[in-house]
């Protein structure tokens, strides 16, 4: 890759005239240069044409040198990061690398979805080797090139006539742009992120099961309204439901596409909303000017959503006053795209606008000359909340109030992040701008009569209505092969039936095709040659195919693929998840059954030990009646001791009184010999009296209060004086009895 050659003026010229064609207009962007060295002596180079674009240039090549960024020796392995480049670009470099390919696939790889690829390689001219001379190029190769690293030609052409006047022109240069389809992709969750926008509520479930459908059947090929606001009637469909706006507002409506979207998501969701369209119906600079079968087509499509839509044919300044301040919750702006214009719209509306007001415009990418609404975008971008769509012109989404639970997903991130990707990749996926208009299709029947399939065997004719139906003299056939049409295409085949000698038709089965996706009865194929191989096996004299055929761009049906793909991933993750669950609750189920088991021993057991329990306490009871009994007996004896013991003590103080009695006697006769013997010396009386115990300290003390204040031992009072005063030793004791006997 490493070009000691000095770049001939056609290539010059070629690249100037593709970066005129395709970049001039494009927002600028990153351009990597593949074989960018500039050598000694020469003079031109890539980097002037997109330095003064603004873009950002890059330049790879194999060695280091002027004009060289990045390096790797190997060819097939540029060290960049995935759809990193808006364009990248190479000249007079393929014939040198051994395998190009691989280069060409790499360079594919590097490449954002939807850039562009400008190749320009010589087909003819000497040999030169710089290390290496290769290979030459024709249009078939570029066209090889795309198909094995999946770009879309999208032109190519090479210098066939030699024109001896222009440096270079005995390379034959041939010059091709490719294209990267935009693919539903999410660098941070590639096969899952339909789960997860599914789970921010940003897939319509509804739409999301339909999908296919929801592409195939926005437009027929008759309907005027097919425009560049097709690829997002979903989108309009599913914020109307989000939203659930009382007032809707269109202003600029022409053919309707956009405003019947929401008339019809309206109907749908059965939703309470005025629509109101406002339009003067006359054309504009940007839409042209036009007669009145414009507003008939609107009057007529209007019919069906007369109960909640008005259309206003007048000026957005004469319909101002129709609406209360702060009543219109969904506002589309998609007037005169001039930017005073639309700032006029949006700020002339401005006041209109309820707490939840959102304001769409459409047409933010265009930078066509006139159209202002993208840099007027980028202002309002700046103070507001937003969401962008770069597909269909481009569609914002302001919040301009508060921002509804529903609609908190679509503006959490912003417009840069991998999140806001995912979203608008999804919307794309399934827009109407996928698909082109419809076409009658020229369906071929073969017949494989014996000899395969071959041109001596086949039929044509148009499907009409659904319907390609084919009669010819009775064949013995093996198999049949129906091509639809020579482009790519999404099949739904409805009925398949082949008429017998007998007249009777039978339905037949298809075996095989050549699609890139089946899904039930639906086929998409990318090829430019789509087939579908039923078996025969008997012989017929005519076939009839009921279908419905859609003609899709190859595009569009890699980025349906890539939606249905993902439907599919989740729909097995789903099976895989239940079944999981349900092995895990199959050995929930057995583990509860051993439980069940166990507890059922248990019970059995805990059954056992309850008759034991129950025997147990019968006979508790039996010993609880007998110590009940030999309880009551011993009360009884108790209450017969305790009357003993009364009796007892009865006799106890019978016998105390008769004690005292007798003692009372005795004390009564030594008083009088203690009487009688007045000489007898009072300490050895007292000590006769003390020890006969009948003398109560206490008591004399109690009862004898001079005593007891004159600290006088109470024995000694008694025997000197108390005894002849006739004081009581007790309280029994009368001394003044025994003293008068």
């Amino acid at each position: 890759m490493e070009k000691k050659d000095k770049m001939h003026l056609t290539s010059y010229k070629h690249m100037s005239r593709l970066v005129e064609k395709y970049i001039k207009d494009r927002p600028a962007g990153k351009v990597l240069d593949v074989g960018a060295q500039v050598v000694d002596g020469q003079k031109l180079s890539y980097r002037d044409f997109f330095e003064d674009l603004g873009w950002e240039y890059v330049g790879f090549d194999v060695v280091e040198g002027k004009n060289v960024d990045v390096v790797s020796a190997d060819p097939t392995d540029i060290p960049l990061s995935d759809d990193s480049f808006d364009l990248i670009i190479s000249g007079q470099a393929f014939e040198h690398i051994k395998f190009f390919w691989l280069t060409f696939e790499e360079m594919a790889r590097v490449l954002k979805p939807e850039g562009l690829c400008f190749l320009i390689a010589p087909s003819r001219g000497p040999e030169h080797k710089y290390p290496l001379d290769c290979w030459r190029f024709y249009p078939d190769g570029y066209q090889a090139l795309g198909e094995w690293a999946k770009l879309e030609l999208l032109e190519v052409s090479t210098d066939w006539e030699l024109d001896s006047e222009i440096d270079g022109a005995e390379w034959g240069d041939t010059v091709g742009v490719f294209e990267k389809p935009y693919q539903v992709h999410s660098p941070k969750d590639k096969e899952n992120h339909l789960s997860s926008l599914r789970e921010k509520g940003l897939i319509p479930v509804a739409a999301e099961q339909t999908m296919s459908r929801a592409v195939l059947s926005f437009l027929a090929a008759d309907d005027p309204t097919y425009s560049a606001w097709s690829g997002h009637c979903l989108f309009a469909h599913w914020i109307t439901h989000a939203l659930s706006p009382s007032v809707l507002v269109e202003l600029g409506t022409h053919w309707g596409t956009s405003y019947f979207s929401f008339c019809a998501a309206v109907k749908d969701g059965n939703l309470s909303c005025e629509c109101h369209a406002v339009d003067h119906w006359g054309g504009d600079s940007h839409a042209g000017l036009y007669g009145e079968h414009v507003f008939d087509h609107v009057q007529s499509a209007n019919a069906e959503f007369n109960e909640f839509s008005s259309l206003h044919r007048m000026s957005f300044d004469s319909a101002l006053d129709q609406f209360e301040d702060g009543s219109i919750d969904l506002l589309h702006i998609d007037g005169c795209h001039k930017y005073d214009s639309v700032r006029k719209d949006f700020y002339t509306w401005l006041t209109k606008m309820s707490s939840k007001g959102i304001v769409l415009f459409h047409d933010i990418s265009e930078t066509q000359e006139g159209f202002g609404v993208k840099r007027f975008w980028e202002e309002l971008c700046t103070e507001y909340k937003h969401f962008s769509f770069t597909h269909s012109s481009g569609l914002g989404v302001l919040a301009a109030g508060n921002i509804v639970e529903e609609l908190q997903p679509l503006f959490e991130h912003s417009d840069q992040s991998d999140e806001a990707q995912v979203v608008r990749d999804y919307f794309l996926g399934v827009s109407g701008e996928l698909c082109q208009p419809s076409v009658p299709a020229m369906a071929q029947l073969y017949l494989d009569t014996g000899h395969g399939f071959t041109s001596r065997e086949v039929f044509t004719t148009p499907i009409i209505s659904g319907v390609a139906e084919y009669q010819f003299d009775s064949l013995s056939v093996g198999q049949l092969r129906f091509d639809p049409c020579d482009c790519p295409c999404v099949v739904t085949l409805k009925e398949v039936a082949v008429r017998g000698v007998d007249g009777i038709c039978q339905p037949v089965i298809p075996v095989s095709s050549n699609a890139c996706f089946v899904e039930g009865n639906t086929y998409y194929f990318s090829t430019f040659d789509p087939q579908i191989i039923f078996d025969i096996r008997y012989t017929v004299s005519g076939v009839k195919v009921l279908c419905d055929v859609q003609i899709v761009s190859t595009r569009g049906v890699q980025i349906l693929i890539g939606v249905l793909a993902g439907q599919a991933k989740r729909k097995k993750a789903e099976s895989e998840q239940a079944k999981a669950e349900s092995e895990q609750a199959k050995a929930e189920s057995e583990q509860a059954k051993a439980e069940s088991e166990q507890a059922k021993a248990e019970s059995e057991q805990a059954k056992a030990e309850l008759e034991q329990a129950k025997a147990e306490l019968e006979q508790a009871k039996a010993e609880s009646e007998q110590a009940k009994a030999e309880l009551e007996q011993a009360k009884a004896e108790l209450e017969q001791a305790k009357a003993e013991s009364e009796q007892a003590k009865a006799e106890s103080e019978q016998a105390k009184a008769e004690a005292d009695l007798g003692m009372y006697a005795i004390w009564q006769q030594a008083c009088a010999k203690i009487c009688k013997m007045k000489s007898y010396p009072w300490r050895k009386h007292a000590r006769l009296i003390k020890k006969s115990g009948l003398f109560d300290r206490e008591y004399y003390l109690q009862n004898n209060s001079d005593v007891r204040s004159s600290k006088q031992d109470p024995l000694h009072h008694f025997v000197k004086n108390g005894w002849y005063e006739g004081r009581r030793p007790n309280a029994n004791f009368d001394s003044e009895s025994l003293l008068s006997g």
